[in-house]
């Protein structure tokens, strides 16, 4: 997690370590260089939001969303942290505003990755909604 505050990544890693039913909810993939959602994107999101298990998990308002944002390693490093940033930030108004989901939320910027594929650039230009109960 580049550059968040020695405190922040403490409170974020003893959150996760706490949350209960932690889970990968869906992965939103990313064009190179861009970090708004199309409307195929966002049909998507509630297409995979509108799947049984999601929606009765996002149900309860006790339920938080972690959306962490992704770019991959090819651009400079400040680059991919914001786009990063951005992306996540760009799913988590998508959730609120056209979604209508008010559970909490939080959007975390990941920077540049090759964790999902070292070879494939497309595959770490992502968002992932992970949810779990504090």
């Amino acid at each position: 997690m580049p550059n968040l505050q020695e405190a922040m990544r403490d409170k974020l890693r003893d959150a996760v370590m706490q949350a209960k039913d932690l889970g990968l909810l869906l992965t939103v993939p990313f064009e190179t260089a861009r970090a708004t959602l199309g409307p195929q994107d966002l049909a998507t999101i509630r297409q995979q939001l509108a799947q049984p298990k999601n929606s009765e998990n996002l149900k309860d308002q006790t339920v938080v969303l972690v959306v962490l944002g992704f770019a991959d390693t090819r651009g400079a490093d400040v680059k991919s942290y914001e786009l990063s940033g951005d992306r996540a930030q760009s799913v988590m108004a998508a959730l609120h505003d056209q979604c209508g989901l008010r559970n909490e939320m939080h959007a975390v910027p990941m920077g540049g990755t090759a964790i999902f594929d070292p070879r494939d650039y497309a595959k770490n230009r992502v968002v992932e909604i992970w949810s779990g109960k504090p």
